[in-house]
């Protein structure tokens, strides 16, 4: 009972700087900036200030769901890029990406609207200015977008990666070592149970 009870606090531990530190610091940190519409293949104009420092850019993406086909994985994908004049901060990839597998209630024998939030990048800025940020389509362009909404989020906190490594390498470790000594003290039981009746024979 005692080991069950450590590997619960070795898991929980694990959840929290593992997963739950990423999904915070990606969509929770620091405090909105602003929502912008944007379209493909038009630079969007968002003013940025180094107090605003970490920046972070997400994007919620309205699709519409694709009908189940077994066996293929359906997504879209975009290119983006935050300039200052003639300067390329940085460029990122971003999109969805839709999984046969995902299909558990019927619900993708039919098409329907759907959303999807994903972070594109955290970043700094070390001046003051009117920055472009463009969104560009690729050759990937299986589901249908709707719109595309970029969230802007000041002051993030950046994810700590050894932590948050660690925080996955103790997570597995735990579920494994779980599922291992439910597997062993289930083996241990029948074998009790099946003792007495092998004396009686």
């Amino acid at each position: 009972m005692i080991k069950f009870a450590l590997l619960a606090i070795v898991g929980l531990a694990g959840l929290v700087l593992g997963p739950g530190q990423v999904a915070y610091c990606v969509f929770l940190s620091g405090s909105s900036a602003g929502e912008h519409e944007v379209e493909p293949g038009n630079p969007l104009t968002i003013e940025l200030r180094p107090e605003q420092n970490p920046l972070r850019f997400n994007a919620t993406l309205v699709y519409t769901k694709p009908r189940m086909i077994i066996g293929i994985s359906e997504r879209t994908r975009y290119a983006a890029k935050l300039q200052l004049g003639d300067d390329t901060l940085w460029s990122q990839t971003f999109g969805i990406e839709v999984r046969d597998d995902e299909d558990t209630d019927g619900s993708r024998l039919l098409e329907a609207t759907s959303y999807h939030t994903t972070g594109i990048r955290s970043f700094d800025v070390e001046s003051a200015g009117d920055y472009a940020f463009l969104v560009e389509e690729t050759s990937d362009r299986d589901i249908a977008v709707k719109s595309i909404t970029l969230k802007v989020r000041e002051n993030v906190r950046l994810t700590h990666t050894p932590s948050a490594i660690g925080g996955f390498v103790g997570l597995v470790a735990a579920i494994a070592l779980g599922i291992f000594m439910l597997i062993r003290s289930s083996r241990s039981s029948s074998a009790a149970e099946a003792t007495p009746e092998d004396g009686e024979r």
